[in-house]
């Protein structure tokens, strides 16, 4: 069904009536998105945009295994980890196959941000200290803790935080780790004892250990619940099934060899750097449009935009091309996406 301008306008004023200032709408024509499936996402008009944005739904939109798994477990019962229960035992089981032994049992919570709340919870129960190392930019989550943590958002960090650079460039890796030295004598010198140190996961992961529950008990209503178990085990299934790390692997090494392509006909593009197919394309200045920095970028994210292709942008200084799909994109849709940077690049719209 085709929206007319006349109603694309009522519904974004009827957004800005029922909905708060803090959510916030992508590009600069906002997508009204109707319908999704595997890579691709359909506006009312029945247009289609390669999702290179999105990486939630990490198996692609609306997989069929997935969407089955879902519905029959919420046809059959939702619960929480207050019963014994199949789900979350085979769901803990399948994970913890995955991760190294250090780790050996699972938490199950319903967003990230709690999840990170519990985890610096953990580590001042373990180590008895208070304070935390972040990267001077990085995201953690939307608790009053975690936005403390979470620079990012612009607001001020809370007590006990400190911020280190991020570990880019050629000697990234040694840089951060005589960064981290550095933090952790500013530290001392303030009295300040490390708890822990958080860090998206494209640098490394850390786990937690079982101490913390000697002391305390921790549950939440819905963390753990029948039917996200069972979507949760479909998810696993699909990715093995579907061989879905190799193609991650195989079709990220594919953009980015695109992306380094593009980068010697376009002086613009200053660097490309990630891993799978969570990369970042740092931006500078371009002879096109005349634009450099967060302004260039942010016309190179609508001008993909009205070429069907969607990503994102990220960076302190917002330079960067943030591209995050779904563990299902392939290498002809990494072409339709390095075919319209290579036009948006080239042109000045």
């Amino acid at each position: 069904m085709t929206t007319s301008p006349e109603n694309h306008a009522a519904l974004l004023a009827r957004r800005a009536r029922v909905l708060a200032p803090t959510y916030r709408l992508f590009y600069e024509q906002p997508l009204q998105i109707v319908r999704a499936e595997g890579v691709w996402m359909y506006d009312e008009k029945g247009r289609r945009y390669l999702d290179a944005y999105n990486n939630v739904p990490v198996v692609g939109h609306c997989h069929p295994r997935v969407v089955e798994a879902l519905a029959r477990q919420a046809r059959t019962l939702n619960t929480n980890t207050r019963y014994l229960a199949e789900q979350p035992l085979q769901l803990a089981e399948e994970l913890l196959a995955t991760l190294p032994p250090e780790l050996g049992s699972a938490v199950f919570t319903c967003t990230g941000s709690e999840a990170n709340d519990l985890a610096v919870r953990i580590s001042k129960g373990v180590t008895g200290g208070t304070g935390f190392i972040v990267t001077e930019f990085a995201y953690h989550g939307v608790t009053d803790v975690l936005a403390g943590m979470s620079p990012e958002d612009g607001g001020p960090l809370g007590p006990g935080v400190y911020t280190i650079p991020p570990p880019l460039g050629a000697a990234g890796g040694a840089a951060f780790g005589a960064e981290v030295g550095r933090c952790l004598e500013r530290m001392q010198a303030d009295g300040v004892r490390l708890a822990a140190m958080l860090v998206d996961t494209i640098f490394s992961s850390d786990g937690v250990v079982a101490e913390f529950a000697k002391a305390r008990h921790y549950f939440n209503t819905y963390g753990g619940n029948s039917v996200s178990c069972a979507t949760a085990l479909a998810v696993l299934q699909v990715i093995r099934s579907e061989n879905l790390l190799e193609n991650a692997r195989r079709s990220g090494e594919y953009l980015r060899r695109g992306l380094g392509q593009l980068a010697q006909r376009h002086a613009a593009i200053r660097e490309v750097r990630g891993a799978g197919l969570f990369i970042g394309v740092e931006l500078g200045a371009n002879g096109a449009s005349g634009l450099s920095g967060a302004a260039e970028t942010r016309r190179i994210v609508n001008a993909m935009c009205r070429r069907g292709v969607l990503v994102g942008s990220t960076g302190r200084s917002g330079n960067v091309l943030k591209i995050r799909s779904p563990l299902t994109l392939e290498p002809q849709h990494a072409d339709v996406l390095l075919d319209a940077l290579d036009q948006s690049l080239q042109s000045a719209d």
